[in-house]
């Protein structure tokens, strides 16, 4: 295995969280593990994976960001276009159903239509429903300080209202996949599982609830659940 160079993203927030946390120092892993924990003495191996919620239709079973990106993609570029037009304690904010189809046309005119709408923002209703190429979109004015001018939230027509059900199988897959790609390290070193929960529908006791209902076998010291905030919180 070759030493990697560099961390992506998400993993030097994990670890920049971890550090953060336990008060240590970290370099860079062989994948596996993505990176190294200094603690004190000991030297614990870090692997990194995401809580994602999974849906399932006529394509199969995938994750969910894969669904949501284009939403998130669309209300973040809007945001980038429209921000000028929103003046300062007013924010719009969109419900934007995922998947998203025909995303190039869709942006274009919902760009179009807000920018009307923005044009006399006082008269801008508190909510309105507009369907563009099949895709149903909310927009609300908001008054109040926000962090963007633009803001989205995406629910997937897919997904299993269950949010119990959704951690379990979620939480199911990432600690048999990552176990069984540690493998190798069990009984030889130190070693955790730092996760990111992307599934906001879920929070710590939520995911404690979850792993009562399975005892997968695993090679995991710990299990840390890493929010988006970056807060860490022992699961395991």
């Amino acid at each position: 295995m070759t030493t990697l160079t560099k961390l992506r993203d998400d993993e030097e927030f994990v670890i920049t969280s971890l550090e953060r946390e336990f008060g240590g120092t970290s370099r860079v892993g062989e994948n596996p593990p993505d990176a190294y924990l200094q603690v004190g003495a000991r030297e614990v191996a870090v692997e990194i994976s995401t809580l994602a919620q999974r849906i399932t239709d006529d394509y199969g079973t995938r994750s969910r960001i894969s669904d949501d990106k284009p939403a998130i993609d669309l209300v973040t570029q809007l945001n980038a276009e429209l921000n000028g037009f929103i003046p300062d304690g007013q924010s719009v904010g969109l419900i934007v159903s995922a998947p998203i189809a025909k995303f190039r046309q869709t942006k274009t005119a919902l760009a179009k239509h807000l920018r009307e709408k923005l044009s006399d923002l006082q008269a801008f209703a508190t909510e309105t429903k507009i369907e563009i190429n099949g895709n149903i979109i909310k927009v609300q004015r908001h008054d109040g300080h926000s962090a963007k001018k633009i803001w989205g939230v995406v629910p997937n027509r897919h997904s299993n209202p269950d949010i119990l059900a959704n951690a379990r199988n979620i939480l199911q897959d990432r600690i048999t996949v990552k176990g069984r790609k540690c493998a190798e390290f069990a009984g030889k070193r130190p070693l955790w599982l730092a996760l990111i929960n992307d599934y906001w529908l879920s929070d710590l006791a939520t995911y404690k609830r979850a792993l009562l209902d399975f005892s997968p076998e695993h090679p995991f010291e710990k299990i840390i659940l890493v929010n988006r905030d970056g807060t860490v919180e022992p699961l395991y």
